[in-house]
């Protein structure tokens, strides 16, 4: 019985597919890798935008916090129809002012030491599970200032 050998051009033909499947393997991997990191960004600046709307309306009077809560926070984070907000504004004692009570997984810890090293609160993100579904969180913190009374509130938005 003869041998039987493959050709040369069915050799550079299986050669060259191989390559051209493992290069556009690679491409699709890293584009993916690039669009979630571009939605991620672009979803944590909507939610950076509503809690420094909040923030902005948040005052300190006679040592009582007054808070005015724009629409124009909600309506920015509420353009998918799909999407639900959450959010809670908390006091220096973790009492909730106003808003969902039971937020999940808040990073006082690192707010708290944001508080002690800095005058200017950086925004935490970070993701939990909150009613049965993975949700963005943004926590935020603001010192009030008045005349003797300093006082800092937490802007958690989901």
């Amino acid at each position: 019985m003869a041998k039987a050998t493959t050709s040369i051009r069915r050799q550079l033909i299986f050669m060259v597919a191989t390559v051209l499947i493992l290069i556009n393997a690679v491409a699709l991997w890293s584009t993916h890798i690039y669009a979630n990191r571009a939605a991620k960004e672009s979803y944590d600046r909507l939610l950076y935008g509503s809690a420094l709307q909040m923030a902005e309306n948040i005052t300190l009077l006679d040592g009582k916090v007054f808070i005015d809560l724009p629409v124009s926070a909600f309506e920015t984070l509420a353009l998918s129809t799909s999407d639900r907000a959450f959010y809670a504004i908390m006091n220096g004692q973790y009492q909730v002012l106003t808003g969902y009570k039971d937020l999940p997984n808040i990073p006082f810890p690192q707010l708290l030491l944001q508080s002690k090293e800095k005058e200017k609160f950086q925004p935490i993100y970070y993701e939990a599970d909150y009613r049965h579904e993975r949700v963005r969180f943004v926590a935020l913190g603001k010192r009030l200032l008045e005349a003797d009374n300093v006082n800092d509130v937490f802007i958690i938005v989901g």
